[in-house]
């Protein structure tokens, strides 16, 4: 994991749906945020009708490590927040690469914290977190995807001295992207394809996979449907600064123990220009969370784009100044593309970001 990003101190919110439905745009969800000094979680109420949460569910870091300050670089904010259905999950990490997860259960409201060196992100599936992270305490013993169903993290994949902690995503068809950063190709986020057959807390780590997806320059991805979201574009090398050009959609499909892609790759959102931000938050049932902001994360919102075959949207003039560009108010300067639509949309209460759902069996 590089450490300019275990610096980052994000903010995350998790959807968790609270209902059931055939229809998915029917479901109903409960939204849980991290706030923005990356240690604190709330409820923020039902999508999408949000608001700032007053009460905190539970504390990021562990008893032991809350007396260090993130100010002096001490401790880092994972900035994540993941569920599995009945969980919370988001981490932390120190200047030695050690760190834990807090995993929180809803019913209860009970709080464990389990080690895993280098944690960068999670996500859930069936009740299971898979947590991406580090073989061992430093930057060069490569990375890791853990499987954590209880207090005891599982290896699930390895990767080479060469590779670091990198973005996961799992498909509604248990097609998973167990994904790391390429340290010999400037930090390039590799996306291996793992079939459901082979990765889960009482399997053998895999040792051989489908892939890798063959895309470039992706800085963040997500499960939609039955496939995944991917945010593509380019950063310097030098200043770090990210320009960005879309989101896009692989559809995959799963054929015993090999995952393949199951049609063309589409876009789904257009950067005319660079004057909104765009994160991906997860999916919500078979949808695409995203939120939407100004350059300088202001004005967020949180974003449902659903699959709807051959719906059309209106096209975009790029802006030549942002300060005066025309934004809509959901999408921003973004243009929605042709087979997506916004099923519903909510404003972000300040400080809250980044969303997950998953349905809740009746």
């Amino acid at each position: 994991m590089k450490a300019t990003k275990t610096m980052l101190l994000g903010a995350a919110l998790l959807a968790l749906a609270s209902g059931c439905g055939d229809d998915a745009a029917k479901q109903q969800f409960t939204v849980y945020g991290l706030k923005d000094d990356g240690r604190s979680v709330y409820s923020l109420g039902t999508w999408p009708d949000l608001s700032a949460g007053t009460t905190p569910l539970f504390d990021v870091f562990a008893p032991e490590d809350r007396q260090l300050d993130p100010d002096k670089f001490q401790i880092f904010t994972g900035g994540y927040l993941a569920n599995d259905g009945k969980r919370l999950l988001s981490g932390y990490t120190k200047p030695d690469v050690t760190g834990k997860v807090a995993v929180h259960t809803l019913e209860g409201s009970s709080t464990q914290y389990v080690s895993i060196p280098g944690n960068f992100t999670a996500v859930g599936n069936d009740g299971t977190f898979y947590v991406s992270g580090l073989q061992g305490a430093s930057f060069s013993s490569g990375s890791a995807v853990y499987a954590l169903r209880d207090q005891t993290p599982q290896l699930v994949m390895v990767g080479s001295q060469d590779s670091a902690s990198g973005p996961l995503a799992i498909a509604t068809n248990g097609a998973a992207v167990f994904g790391y950063a390429d340290a010999s190709a400037n930090y390039e986020n590799v996306l291996p394809l793992v079939a459901p057959s082979l990765y889960g807390p009482d399997k053998a780590a895999v040792t051989s996979f489908s892939g890798p997806l063959g895309l470039s320059g992706v800085f963040d991805i997500a499960g939609f449907r039955d496939g995944i979201a991917a945010l593509q574009g380019s950063q310097d090398p030098q200043t770090f600064k990210r320009h960005y050009d879309g989101v896009v959609r692989v559809p995959l499909k799963v054929e015993g123990d090999l995952v393949k892609t199951s049609g063309l790759t589409a876009l789904v959102l257009r950067f005319a220009d660079q004057c909104s931000r765009v994160s991906l938050e997860g999916s919500m049932g078979d949808d695409l969370l995203v939120r939407i902001s100004d350059p300088q994360g202001k004005d967020a919102h949180l974003v449902r784009i659903a699959i709807k075959k051959d719906a059309k949207n209106p096209t975009r003039s790029a802006a030549t100044d942002c300060a005066t560009a025309q934004r809509d108010p959901v999408l921003g300067t973004l243009e929605l593309q042709t087979g997506f639509v916004v099923e519903s949309s909510a404003a972000l209460p300040e400080g809250v970001g980044a969303v997950t759902a998953v349905p809740v069996a009746q």
